[in-house]
């Protein structure tokens, strides 16, 4: 079956009337045609706003993927039932004519990225994330403005973790305040501290 997209014109609104399905039905087409499919599974944009579509469509297996970390295209503004729980940390790496750059491979062209939180010592900054060219995917990010060389950059956006040479922390307690880094893992979810690199 094809992924689940969202209607870009109506991203303004976060609600489920702007998931549309993907082109590629194929799979539903052939169950209709009579053949006894046992299992169909839907990839992409699985959330709680598109759990019954999918179950109009006799889906029987869905990706939980983006909703784990509530970054689905129809939780953009954090309105959704999903709670956002995750956060893209890059750092200035250079600037160039006026604007300051972050690393930002993974940047996904469907994640909808804005702002930027630049941290600066005690100050914090938000700032405005310029859309790179969508034709690659390993990315430095462009912010509006200019900020220091290794400032710490926060943001939170869809992105595509396996394509990037980042690490990923898993944290829990921030919702309290006691904090506690439950591991650490490569892009493609090798456990750091088991390989000895954490």
């Amino acid at each position: 079956m094809g992924s689940l997209l969202v209607n870009d014109q109506g991203r303004q609104h976060d609600d489920a009337s702007r998931v549309i399905t993907g082109g590629d039905l194929t799979t539903l087409t052939i169950k209709q045609q009579g053949f006894n499919l046992r299992q169909i599974n839907a990839p992409s944009a699985t959330s709680y706003e598109t759990l019954p579509m999918l179950g109009a469509l006799q889906v029987t297996h869905a990706e939980p993927g983006h909703a784990l970390t509530g970054t689905t295209p129809a939780n953009q503004s954090g309105s959704g039932l999903e709670r956002v729980a995750m956060l893209y940390l890059s750092e200035i790496s250079h600037h160039f004519n006026g604007h300051a750059y972050c690393y930002g491979g993974g940047w996904y062209r469907r994640g909808h990225l804005d702002n930027a939180l630049v941290i600066e010592g005690e100050t914090r900054k938000r700032d405005r994330v310029i859309t790179p060219d969508v034709s690659s995917i390993d990315y430095c990010l462009q912010l509006a403005g200019s900020h220091r060389t290794g400032s710490a950059v926060v943001m939170c956006f869809r992105t595509q973790i396996f394509v990037t040479r980042s690490d990923v922390a898993l944290v829990s307690g921030i919702s309290t305040g006691t904090l506690t880094l439950l591991g650490l893992y490569d892009s493609l979810g090798n456990s750091l501290e088991e390989n000895g690199n954490g």
